[in-house]
């Protein structure tokens, strides 16, 4: 669950941000439509994307060959994990270097 004491503007750069990871995320072992993504989304990780934007964002995946439907759902493509694989990749660098850029600062006034 997301932590209420971060800001609002971050909230919204990581979750509406980036709303593709969290489709592609649940879509790999929920393969659904957009509606019943948006309930996932927000048992999952406690945000409620925009209706419009996450069609759009289907749309958007859909047409870069990261997710396509089948049977009336969609699921995600051998390309959609590999990106997802990335983006997770590029978030875990991201975090050790500002983890450890944080762990040297002095506090004291």
């Amino acid at each position: 669950m997301i932590d209420a004491e971060i800001p609002q503007r971050l909230l919204k750069g990581i979750t509406v941000g980036s709303l593709w990871m969290y489709v592609l995320t649940v879509l790999l072992n929920n393969p659904s439509y957009p509606y019943d993504v948006r309930k996932m989304i927000k048992e999952k990780f406690g945000f409620e994307p925009p209706i419009v934007t996450l069609y759009t964002t289907f749309y958007r995946l859909e047409r870069e060959g990261l997710i396509r439907k089948e049977e009336g759902v969609y699921k995600v493509t051998m390309d959609g994990l590999r990106i997802l694989r990335s983006a997770i990749q590029v978030l875990r660098r991201l975090a050790d270097v500002l983890d450890e850029s944080s762990k040297h600062v002095s506090m004291e006034q």
